[in-house]
């Protein structure tokens, strides 16, 4: 299954991870706590962790094209929430194990 993961450097951290998953369950399955984020696109699945001033966003689907539409449709997000900072990130592979 590809994977693509991705590392967001800010203080404001665990507010996105809430954002990100509040926003997208209002149309899509999501569940989140205070660390710890997962939303199941139709096109695949994304993964999110706090881990300290860190926000990891990891994103797998069955296919290269699906794996597309989902990391795009999360830097979307990620771009329109975080309109006060700028919040570089650059997808990733991620191997498989």
């Amino acid at each position: 299954m590809p994977s693509m993961t991705t590392m967001i450097e800010s203080e404001h951290a665990p507010r996105y991870l809430q954002t990100l998953c509040r926003h997208f369950g209002r149309k899509v399955e999501a569940s989140w706590d205070e660390q710890t984020g997962r939303v199941h696109f139709p096109a695949g699945v994304c993964d999110m962790q706090v881990q300290g001033t860190q926000l990891r966003v990891t994103c797998h689907a069955d296919d290269e094209a699906n794996l597309t539409l989902v990391t795009e449709t999360v830097s979307s997000h990620i771009e329109m929430f975080a309109r006060r900072e700028a919040l570089p990130h650059q997808w990733q592979c991620v191997a498989d194990a």
